[in-house]
């Protein structure tokens, strides 16, 4: 059966989450949100969104191997690139799973349990950051601009981070993370923790030149 969107208010994730209510209404036991298994064709899977997603070999964070670093740039560069502006359509895309490795290092750093989390990046956040960061917007001493390529650098950052640690909300009703990476300078990015829909969201990036000791941050 072919479901679309619109027909009797059902499509195929609504039908996926009314089979899992259906099969674990009874009080039976169903898999947990992160969860990982072998399959059984022999491939490690994370349950996620009530259903079992494939995880890649080299666990796609601190272990990532090239081509799946060029995997996640890809899929970052598609929002990137894209033409999605506006508020009611803010092209997004997930990107990566949190690995075990990373959610015990970021637990340590943080406090926070992200195991089951996703690392995403929607165009408002690429939006914001060109706005406020791009070519030709550094409004602070000693921060050099942020091009698309500087965004295609967070799969690397989020892979081995020099360091990580929770903001202080200020007066935010959710929580942050500050990433750092040193390149020719340092950059920093900033991802919120959505609990709800268990994502880590780019917020915010900008960059410090080599250097400059007088340098402020966010």
């Amino acid at each position: 059966v072919r479901f679309r969107r619109g027909w009797c208010g059902a499509g195929p994730r609504a039908a996926r989450r009314q089979r899992y209510r259906e099969r674990y209404s009874a009080g039976e036991q169903g898999p947990r949100e992160g969860q990982r298994r072998t399959s059984p064709a022999g491939s490690e899977q994370v349950f996620h969104e009530h259903r079992w997603h494939n995880v890649p070999e080299t666990g796609g964070g601190e272990h990532a191997s090239a081509d799946e670093l060029l995997r996640q740039k890809d899929l970052i560069r598609s929002v990137v690139e894209s033409k999605i502006s506006t508020a009611r359509e803010p092209g997004a895309v997930d990107y990566r799973p949190v690995d075990e490795t990373e959610a015990r290092r970021l637990e340590s750093q943080t406090g926070l349990d992200l195991r089951g989390y996703v690392h995403m990046v929607d165009k408002s956040a690429i939006n914001h950051i060109f706005k406020e960061y791009g070519l030709g917007r550094e409004w602070r001493r000693h921060h050099g601009p942020v091009t698309g390529d500087d965004i295609l650098r967070v799969a690397e950052i989020f892979a081995a981070p020099d360091s990580s640690r929770l903001l202080p909300r200020k007066g935010r009703d959710i929580d942050a993370i500050e990433h750092r990476k040193r390149f020719d300078g340092i950059t920093f990015v900033i991802e919120e923790v959505r609990t709800g829909k268990k994502r880590l969201a780019l917020q915010t990036m900008y960059k410090v030149e080599a250097g400059a000791t007088g340098a402020t941050t966010i």
